[in-house]
């Protein structure tokens, strides 16, 4: 069973050319796990905290730029925690761990618009980026005497996704 609240609250901040959005929300989130076969009991209290901000600016009616930013968690499953092993494939034997942390990601987006409606000729880009905390990922590791694996979630830092996207559209001339 997993229970939670969350509690949110926002600014927003407004004029001609420029809109914000700062606010941040908290969460209280509760994961009960009762293996009666093995025997085995799991119960993890969460804290979450989900921040976010908004920013858009206009340059003018055909042209904006705007950042978003939200940060959010990602809890463990009750398999990646119960500490029970799954050898329903022998030669990969999966086994959770109850030390898991909960992963947090940061997400930021930047993006520019613009669009020329006279010309029919448009400009979009964007920038996104994901940096993830305590990620969760499983390790494999290789017993050389037997060839068995035993596969095990962890906790990994560093794991990160940039990408960009740029587009220009315009008109094409009709042949003559």
């Amino acid at each position: 069973d997993y229970t939670s609240n969350r509690l949110t609250l926002t600014y927003r901040y407004q004029k001609a050319k420029l809109n914000l959005n700062i606010g941040s929300g908290v969460q209280s989130g509760e994961l009960i796990s009762n293996n009666k076969t093995k025997a085995l009991y799991l119960n993890q209290h969460y804290t979450n905290i989900y921040p976010t901000a908004n920013l858009t600016y206009r340059f003018s009616k055909t042209a904006n730029l705007r950042f978003n930013y939200s940060g959010r968690t990602g809890q463990p499953t009750v398999d990646q925690l119960q500490p029970v092993i799954d050898n329903s494939d022998p030669a990969n034997i999966a086994v959770g761990n109850p030390l898991l942390k909960q992963s947090f990601t940061n997400n930021f987006r930047l993006m520019y618009g613009f669009f020329d409606r006279a010309n029919s000729k448009n400009i979009f880009a964007t920038i996104n980026a994901n940096f993830i905390n305590n990620n969760i990922v499983n390790a494999t590791i290789t017993n050389l005497a037997t060839g068995i694996d035993t596969i095990r979630p962890v906790n990994m830092n560093g794991a990160y996704n940039i990408s960009a996207f740029f587009n220009y559209g315009f008109p094409l001339k009709h042949p003559k």
